[in-house]
């Protein structure tokens, strides 16, 4: 007999730590790359792709761990606030994916192993050490650019430099989303540290700089241009901001889909 509590929707609880939608990200976004700068189709290219998916999957769950607090006031219903995953076990699975990710990193060339390393230490800082104000924020988008980078190496620097300030731009966004809770809980990110409109503005700078160089690129990079625009339009209109989200999320799924074509 179903028993709450094991089973089905405990593997569920476990699988919504990784963050779908990021999970998917870290997929896609790196196989995409590789196929469109012809790097896909050798081992060389699963290694690569297996190192920053496990990584990807350790530093979305060391994000949920480290943000329960702020989920607590938030977001109660997520997995680790609402008790559904346990705090002890999740750390495990973290740690675990990290050590996958190393493994296959250590396949490769010393680049790709500099570059990983270089991941590695971005993630912790913004993560384990919880630097989340500008600098923080300039961190985390240099270690989703670091990721890019490998995929695409010794190319893909058109691509990389926009991605990079695209992702510091809705990471802001997000924090002003999240600022109640933060400043319960004493997290000092970007929105604390400069305040909701300067915060607004500077991810608005960001992304609109994203969208120019973006459009600069041939037309498959076009929806990381409409997701520059979205994160902009989150920043603007308060009442649409979770709904433009979501759809820049979507336009960047869009944007990495067509980069197969």
């Amino acid at each position: 007999m179903y028993q709450k509590g094991l089973g089905f929707d405990k593997i569920v609880s476990y699988f919504f730590i990784l963050r779908p939608p990021l999970l998917l990200l870290g997929i896609l976004a790196p196989y995409s790359l590789m196929v469109y700068y012809g790097k896909w189709g050798t081992e060389e290219a699963w290694y690569i792709l297996l190192a920053i998916a496990f990584g990807n999957c350790a530093f979305n769950i060391f994000n949920e761990i480290a943000d329960r607090n702020v989920d607590k006031v938030l977001k109660p219903w997520k997995p680790i606030p609402s008790g559904r995953v346990d705090l002890y076990i999740a750390p495990a699975i973290a740690l675990s994916c990290w050590v996958l990710s190393y493994w296959f990193l250590l396949h490769l060339d010393l680049p790709y192993l500099y570059l990983g390393v270089l991941g590695y230490l971005g993630a912790f800082i913004y993560n384990v050490m919880q630097v989340r104000e500008v600098v923080g924020n300039l961190v985390l988008g240099a270690t989703y650019a670091v990721a890019a980078y490998m995929a695409t190496y010794p190319y893909g620097l058109e691509f990389v430099v926009p991605w990079m300030l695209l992702v510091m731009g809705f990471n802001i966004a997000v924090q002003v989303q999240d600022v109640e809770g933060d400043v319960k809980v004493g997290l000092q990110t970007v929105p604390v540290e400069l305040g909701v409109r300067n915060a607004k503005i500077l991810s608005g700078l960001l992304s609109i700089v994203a969208g120019a160089l973006f459009l600069r690129l041939d037309w498959h990079f076009y929806p990381f241009f409409m997701a520059s625009w979205l994160v902009l339009g989150a920043n603007i209109f308060n009442e649409y901001e979770v709904f433009c989200r979501y759809l820049g999320r979507l336009s960047m799924i869009i944007g990495f889909g067509l980069l197969l074509l």
